[in-house]
């Protein structure tokens, strides 16, 4: 399946990838594959591109104050 037709978002992917999502991490290294290397403060994709987005163990890599820019990025691709 192309990227442009997956409708879910596997956002600071890591290891972990999901088939039929896009998966999108800050890095792209011997430990992380992503399809796409981007931040979750500052997402790649227009507004309303995802029907879903799976986004586990990030928020701890991330600043304190950076937390709420990170889920306004999210809720504007979902």
């Amino acid at each position: 399946m192309e990227l442009d037709q997956m409708e879910c978002l596997n956002a600071g992917c890591g290891r972990v990838r999901y088939p039929n999502c896009i998966n999108m991490d800050i890095v792209k290294n011997d430990v992380t594959c992503p399809d796409v290397v981007a931040s979750v403060l500052s997402i790649p994709f227009p507004a309303e591109r995802f029907k879903g987005i799976m986004f586990s163990h990030v928020l701890e890599h991330l600043t304190q104050s950076t937390h709420k820019w990170a889920i306004l990025e999210l809720r504007s691709i979902s």
